[in-house]
């Protein structure tokens, strides 16, 4: 394995590591529902626990050697076995269960009906089956190489290197103020015994000590603040709102994602969104569910009219760039293709991340048995 692979690897492994956190983290909050469960936010995880066996089989077979995947989903059964072909004898057994159990989970809720019903327990099987592949994977595939796994839990060894490394500062910083009282002390009864030798008083001595103190705290907080000014300047300089023509081009390459269905909300989307049309207080991997999980809006396709896009507002970091563009999908519900022009405001922050969508105004709506041109 060259240099650019192991880095490629490593990367993979880390996003692996904060995508499970994520989902995990997803599952348990449904699972501490209960009662309350929300069906597509529930369908959409259980969706997304079958991507992430795909992607850890498809980082296997890579990793072994064995060439590209073949193009389909190990959530389909069929699919599966394909890759477990591909893989061969790496997955032991008891996780064979385990990724069979995932897979027709993901083939049960993918076809909806008046039927499904996503209890708690259904919940716990998946996130249970899971969790025991993700642990063989990081813990006895990888050997550890990647994670940190010796508190029982993973940590990635960057980060855990870096605590580490600042630690060793903290100590080594500690270290040198012990040297530095030291020498302070030395310097003290240095000036002691030249002031007995000179007849000064003991008084004039600590005067003079005092103001090298002072002047060389000063000159300390003088190098600090032209560093953090720096600092700023430079932070200034990288994180800039993003003009039209910028905007326009971020807009038409989240719109053919979109239309080609690939579309991954870590790629676009901040860490926190304020609102995703209908939703609130959202991250990346809602967003995900969310667009996974959508039986009602099928094939949609978005054209952008450049020529109505304008800055509506700016708040912060955040800027409000409203548009209209012309919407066209097929309705699940009434049979029927839909076409209509929508006005929409995005908010994007200065990370060039999206931070808010929403719909504004939805005008010349239209359905028809026959697909729009």
């Amino acid at each position: 394995m060259n240099n650019n692979d192991s880095n490629d690897s490593t990367a993979a492994v880390r996003k692996f590591h904060l995508d499970y956190e994520e989902l995990d983290s997803e599952f348990q909050s449904l699972i501490s529902a209960k009662n309350k469960l929300n069906l597509i936010t529930s369908t959409g995880a259980l969706t997304n626990a079958a991507i992430t066996v795909e992607k850890l089989l498809k980082f296997i077979i890579h990793n072994e050697g064995k060439g590209s995947s073949p193009e389909f989903r190990a959530a389909q059964y069929k699919g599966y076995n394909e890759l477990k072909k591909i893989v061969g004898d790496k997955i032991p057994p008891m996780h064979e269960i385990h990724i069979n159990s995932i897979s027709k989970w993901r083939n049960f809720v993918a076809h909806p009906n008046d039927n499904v019903k996503i209890t708690v327990q259904e919940l716990i099987t998946v996130s249970s089956s899971l969790k025991a592949f993700v642990d063989w994977f990081f813990k006895d595939y990888l050997k550890a190489d990647y994670i940190d796994t010796t508190q029982n839990k993973y940590v990635d060894k960057g980060i855990a290197q870096a605590n580490n490394t600042q630690e060793k500062e903290n100590a080594n910083s500690d270290n040198e103020n012990k040297i530095i009282e030291t020498e302070a002390v030395k310097s003290t009864e240095w000036i002691k015994i030249v002031s007995w030798l000179l007849g000064s008083s003991l008084i004039i001595s600590v005067l003079v000590m005092t103001i090298l103190l002072i002047r060389a705290k000063s000159d300390k907080s003088t190098a600090l603040k032209d560093t953090q000014a720096t600092s700023t300047r430079t932070a200034d300089t990288s994180k800039k709102a993003m003009n039209k023509d910028e905007v326009y081009n971020f807009l038409i390459i989240y719109f053919n994602s979109l239309n080609d269905r690939n579309m991954d909300a870590y790629q676009f989307f901040s860490e926190t969104v304020d609102q995703y049309y209908l939703e609130r207080n959202l991250n990346p991997l809602k967003i995900n569910i969310i667009n996974q999980a959508n039986t009602e809006y099928i094939d949609k396709k978005f054209a952008l009219d450049k020529e109505s896009l304008y800055l509506a507002s700016s708040n912060g970091d955040n800027s409000y760039w409203r548009f209209w563009c012309e919407f066209s999908c097929y309705r699940q519900s009434k049979r029927l293709f839909q076409n209509c022009k929508v006005q929409t405001e995005f908010g994007i922050n200065t990370a060039k991340k999206i931070t808010s969508i929403k719909e504004i105004e939805v005008g010349k709506l239209q359905y028809s048995k026959l697909k729009p041109k």
